[in-house]
């Protein structure tokens, strides 16, 4: 899942050495793991972290049959052949994990990825992530990272039309709607763009709908809770439906949110409407 953190800043300790008189190029270890060779003038030059020659990585973004082109918010798949994915934390000779780069190229190797809208992190060891994305043509790029963000030199690059963004309204309940414990209430969301289906698999401009209760969206990519505030249709349900009692009684915002067959949250949801349980 793309990882909604703060951008974290890695200071790479380079230990430079050199012989007084020496002239000829000498090799020493670093802070970080990385080696460092000193030119014949004494300067220190920093080595590029290596990669298995036959590592590869491949992205992505295919579009639904169902539907006539690709819409935002989407989904990117990503693979890596003769290289180990694994979460952020340790750096692991070839292992690392995916970032994707929006509209901007890839980083030069040895270099830290920044954390920002065109460089989106899957630190947590993902094989997969939502992209919400302008309509228009873009170019994405894959790039590999090891456990301190530092890029390496394994990409991939996909072109990408984006015909448009996917919508989600809600026809009912309405705002201000009142209803007793003992009735069912049924909520009737209308969605452009994207399809209902089941949890489980996860395919392209499709997914489930869940009911947020006296909460806020949750953050794309992250996965939605299962609780008393999250309630989960991932049955593909187009009309979800809940008893007024298990809400309880009082006042209650509730939204409507849609998330992939792996309930990650996509940025399309309801704007929040109050309802009112009674006795």
């Amino acid at each position: 899942m793309q990882q909604n953190v703060s951008r974290r800043k890695f200071v790479r300790s380079t230990v430079a050495g050199t012989v007084a008189g020496c002239a000829q190029t000498e090799s020493e270890g670093t802070a970080d793991g990385n080696s460092t060779s000193t030119d014949g003038n004494g300067t220190s030059t920093e080595e590029e972290p290596s990669v298995p020659e036959d590592a590869s990585v491949s992205l992505s973004v295919p579009i639904a049959d169902e539907l006539s082109g690709l819409y935002s918010p989407c989904m990117a798949f990503f693979e890596a052949e003769n290289f180990t994915v694994e979460e952020a934390g340790n750096v692991n000779e070839g292992a690392g994990h995916f970032h994707v780069l929006i509209d901007t190229g890839q980083v030069e190797a040895g270099e830290t990825i920044p954390n920002d809208d065109q460089h989106l992190h899957f630190g947590d060891g993902s094989k997969q992530g939502v992209l919400d994305l302008e309509p228009g043509d873009h170019e994405l790029t894959l790039q590999m990272g090891d456990g301190e963000h530092t890029a390496l030199a394994l990409t991939d690059t996909q072109s990408v039309t984006v015909e448009g963004s996917a919508s989600i309204n809600l026809d009912a309940p309405q705002d201000g709607d009142m209803f007793s414990t003992e009735e069912t209430i049924t909520f009737e969301p209308v969605v452009e763009n994207f399809l209902i289906e089941e949890a489980g698999e996860v395919t392209q401009n499709a997914g489930h709908h869940h009911l947020l209760v006296n909460t806020d969206p949750v953050d794309t990519g992250i996965v939605i809770p299962s609780d008393d505030q999250h309630l989960h249709f991932g049955d593909g349900t187009k009309m979800p439906e809940v008893d007024a009692s298990e809400l309880g009684t009082g006042d209650h915002e509730v939204i409507i949110q849609v998330a992939n067959g792996a309930h990650e949250a996509y940025p399309l949801a309801t704007e929040p409407i109050t309802i009112t349980i009674e006795e």
